[in-house]
């Protein structure tokens, strides 16, 4: 069931603009222009540190799944997002969407995801890109005063 009008906020926040490539591109961006707009979404008039740390905490949750997952290690992420919804109740939540374009290695080939794209080598960066995250929320909820 959709949240209620007013009730929720949701951000899709595509992690290959934190530190993974797009699909056939070698562009890679460390620190996009759309942080201002995660700053935005996370403390819009509401300040609430709480939201920033549980958005964090449950990107690490999400990041020590991922590395002992045996079908992350044998799939190539491209075009996944992240949704991002809190409510006011300061309640906040982090699902990884979008896996169209997500493809099976060969037999036998596997990814770390956390090291630099180079043509060939399929890395997708979603390590890298989560963690980028992870470091961008930790550093925004230390900024941000409690309410």
């Amino acid at each position: 069931m959709p949240p209620r009008p007013g009730t929720e906020r949701g951000l899709f926040l595509l992690l290959n603009s934190l530190g993974s490539r797009s699909a056939g591109s070698a562009d890679c961006h460390c620190f996009p222009a759309g942080i201002e707009e995660l700053c935005v979404f996370v403390y819009d008039g509401l300040p609430k540190a709480a939201w920033g740390i549980a958005y964090r905490d449950r990107l690490k949750a999400i990041r020590t799944t991922l590395e002992v997952s045996p079908f992350f290690k044998c799939h190539e992420v491209i075009g996944s997002s992240l949704l991002f919804i809190h409510d006011k109740k300061e309640q906040a939540k982090v699902w990884m969407i979008d896996f169209g374009k997500t493809t099976p290695l060969p037999e036998g080939q596997t990814l770390q995801h956390d090291v630099p794209w180079q043509e060939g080598n399929r890395e997708d960066g979603y390590l890298s890109g989560l963690n980028n995250l992870i470091d961008i929320l930790t550093e925004m909820s230390q900024d941000a005063p409690l309410a």
